[in-house]
Order: C-alpha cells, then sequence, then structure tokens
C-alpha cells in the first residue's frame, strides 16, 4: 500500500513538471493561498484569495522576481485596478462591487468620466488602460488630484 502510494505521488510530480513553468506557479498560489486567478497579465500575474485579498506574483518565467518580491499583497490602488481588469476578463462583474463606494466628498473622475477606463493620446481607438487618476474607481477626491498635479498627469496638458 505505501508503494502504491509513493508510486502514485512520483506520477503526480512528474505530471506536474511537464507543465509549464507558469501553469506551476498558478498551481502553487492557487492551491496556498486559495486564490484565484483574476488576470495572468503581461507584468505580474494577479489573484483574489477567497478572504478578498488581492495577491501580485512578480515572478518571472526563470523564477525570479522583477522587483526583488516573489508574492505580495497588493497596495489599495493596485488591487482595486486589479478588480477593474479581473472583472473585464473573467466577465465577474460582481468584482467591481468589491470597491470602494463613492464617497460624498469627491467627485465622478474627470478623467474617465466615472467609466473606470480611458484611453491615451496617440493609441489606437480601441486600446484601453484603467484610469490613471483614479486606478478604477471611477471617483477621484481632492488628495487624488492634488498627487496627480504634483505628478503632472493632471490636468492634461494643452499639445
Amino acid at each position: 500500500m505505501v508503494a502504491l502510494r509513493e508510486r502514485r505521488r512520483l506520477q503526480r510530480i512528474e505530471r506536474n513538471s511537464k507543465k509549464p513553468f507558469v501553469d506551476r506557479l498558478q498551481d502553487e498560489v492557487e492551491d496556498q493561498q486559495d486564490a484565484f486567478l483574476l488576470d495572468p497579465g503581461m507584468g505580474p500575474m494577479t489573484y483574489i484569495t477567497a478572504d478578498g485579498r488581492v495577491l501580485f506574483d512578480d515572478r518571472s518565467f526563470d523564477d525570479r522576481s522583477f522587483d526583488g518580491e516573489a508574492l505580495r499583497e497588493a497596495t489599495d490602488d493596485e488591487a482595486i485596478a486589479a478588480l477593474v481588469v479581473g472583472a473585464k476578463k473573467t466577465g465577474i462583474n460582481a468584482l467591481l462591487e468589491l470597491i470602494p463606494v463613492q464617497p460624498l466628498h469627491s467627485l465622478e473622475c474627470p478623467a474617465c468620466t466615472g467609466g473606470r477606463w480611458t484611453s491615451l493620446p496617440g493609441y489606437q481607438r480601441d486600446a484601453e488602460f484603467v484610469c490613471f487618476l483614479c486606478r478604477g474607481r471611477g471617483w477621484a477626491d481632492q488628495a487624488m488630484l492634488d498627487k496627480a498635479a504634483a505628478l503632472g498627469t493632471w490636468p492634461p496638458r494643452e499639445t
């Protein structure tokens, strides 16, 4: 009986070793973190866990990290943007319900007019990005506007 279990364990390891590296990473994170892949991404793979955390897996194809960390919890802005992207890619619009509602002291985002997505001048018409100002919230408060102004990203410059 022990020999049979060991043979099955070795067969499982062999099957997994034939999977592409990113598939093994996905299985590892989903199993260990009780998570669901939101976006395989052009950058970090993004997950949401059963307890509502958003995780970024910054490992590249050769198991090194893009920024020095492998698996990390997203910042608030990153998490909101990931939920917006995840809703679009998975079709699970209920993910948008996890984004904070618009506070009374805020206004509809002037960059995306509340739509969460924006395009940039000079890009294809259908190339959309999560709004750089509200990070997908659909609203902005004065602190967000001030931060964007300090960075020179808002208001748009006349060209």
